[in-house]
């Protein structure tokens, strides 16, 4: 069995040695692949040589994460990966969490995707946006069965988790691919789980592992525009393969508003429904072809 742990670094020294420390130590022994994005800190530098052992690839450009987690995974997986747990920089692992969520998928193997349990960076709660993915509502009896002491099934399904901690099997990558490179950097954890479902593979929680996430547990993304979190709002939804409704109606709709406005003289509302037109086909062109490729079973976005 060869397992594979792929870290996207950017300027992440303060989190190696839990990051990768811990991952070394683990009871089941992976190979390590860290795609650096051009760091400006100390971070290559501490990894050549604190962790001589592990692959280190120094990238000339920041290319976002979902592309340098492709890098990763596709070197994995020509390296004969069964299994590839990708990790953040900012999030770490206790010594059995590798080997508890494998054994879980080798007791349900219905799941092609597993998340241990996200703490929070000091280890005394639950990751604040994790607690609401396995909320009742899309992960059913988890919280019962902890609070009750019951838990009866290694592994609880769900709709979502972020992947700052994900094992992905061989069948996955071979399913679903990579990460869509009309994401750079937020959305491509989202979009993947949609055609994860769309090729009807399973997500699965281990609550009997746990990872650690030193984030901002509730201002994440806050300090994006409403411009943006919009636009990301509606690329995740016309790069999704399940979804049924067109871009090309919501394009003929604005310019149907846009000129309404002007025959009513609305020159502020018609300049702002035209340039929302503007951007939507702008987005048409670029998630067309992602989208196409989503719908296709394979390595897709890896070669």
């Amino acid at each position: 069995m060869k397992v594979f742990v792929v870290i996207v670094t950017y300027n992440g020294a303060k989190w190696l040695d839990q990051c990768i420390g811990y991952t070394l130590k683990s009871t089941v022994k992976p190979e390590v692949i860290v795609i650096d994005n051009n760091s400006s800190d100390s971070t290559p530098d501490i990894i050549e040589q604190k962790f001589p052992e592990i692959k280190l690839i120094k990238s000339k450009e920041n290319s976002g994460f979902g592309k340098s987690n492709n890098m990763g995974m596709k070197m994995a997986y020509e390296a004969g990966a069964d299994y590839i747990l990708l990790l953040n920089q900012d999030a770490w692992l206790e010594t059995d969490t590798l080997e508890k969520l494998i054994q879980s998928h080798k007791v349900q193997n219905k799941f092609d995707l597993i998340s241990p349990m996200h703490l929070n960076g000091e280890g005394n709660a639950l990751d604040y946006n994790f607690s609401n993915y396995i909320a009742p509502e899309f992960c059913k009896n988890l919280y019962s069965d902890i609070y009750l002491g019951k838990i009866e099934q290694k592994l609880y399904e769900t709709q979502f988790v972020n992947a700052a901690c994900w094992l992905l099997t061989r069948k996955c990558l071979e399913t679903v691919g990579g990460f869509s490179p009309v994401f750079y950097h937020y959305g491509e954890d989202n979009n993947y789980v949609d055609r994860l479902h769309y090729h009807g593979l399973k997500l699965g929680v281990c609550p009997q592992a746990k990872a650690f996430h030193d984030r901002d547990q509730i201002n994440s993304g806050a300090f994006y525009k409403k411009e943006v979190l919009e636009m990301r709002r509606r690329t995740l939804k016309y790069s999704d393969p399940n979804n049924v409704s067109s871009i090309n109606a919501e394009i003929k709709q604005k310019a149907s508003f846009a000129w309404r406005a002007k025959l009513k003289l609305k020159l502020g509302e018609a300049k702002k429904l035209t340039q929302q037109k503007k951007d939507l086909l702008a987005l048409s062109e670029l998630t067309a072809e992602s989208l196409e490729k989503s719908k296709k079973k394979g390595l897709t976005f890896l070669d």
